[in-house]
């Protein structure tokens, strides 16, 4: 799987969709990441980096998941995977077959509240992920070029 590249658009509209989700669901954070655990957008109550870890883990967790719907005979997988503790949970639901949103769910959630929202606002989200499949970087909207300049580490 090759890198995502979000054109400010986007990005825009994705971050207004999960802002409203967050708040219309007392989620304590809601992420579209890769199924590889890249974030693309993300909205959280707190900005330390258990996020990255968060997406990362959840990423980990719906693959083992997938393999497991295989092995009992779910052939096209399970489509999400909610735990929940005792004043916290997640929930973890596909957006087609190469991305994934996490909610972060706070004591206040309800999770048949969550996956209501989710069902609304789904089809809007895949169809901008998904446009992000093949698009270039240049395609996004970057303008500059990047480079990356090795360091010598016999200099250090």
């Amino acid at each position: 799987m090759t890198a995502t590249a979000l054109s400010k658009e986007q990005s825009q509209t994705l971050g207004t969709v999960i802002n409203k989700l967050a708040k219309d669901c007392d989620a304590k954070a809601v992420v579209i990441c890769d199924i590889g655990g890249y974030i693309l957008a993300s909205e959280s109550q707190t900005n330390d980096k258990s996020i990255e870890t968060a997406a990362a883990l959840a990423a980990g967790s719906f693959a083992a998941t997938r393999e497991l719907a295989g092995i009992v005979g779910e052939e096209e997988g399970f489509k999400s995977i909610c735990h929940r503790g005792v004043t916290s949970g997640v929930l973890i639901q596909a957006l087609g077959d190469n991305f994934l949103i996490l909610v972060i769910l706070g004591e206040k959630s309800i999770e048949g509240l969550v996956r209501l929202h989710l069902k609304k606002i789904t089809k809007q989200i895949e169809t901008i992920v998904n446009a992000t499949q093949d698009q270039s970087v240049h395609a996004a909207g970057a303008t500059g070029s990047f480079s990356v300049q090795e360091n010598d580490a016999s200099k250090s």
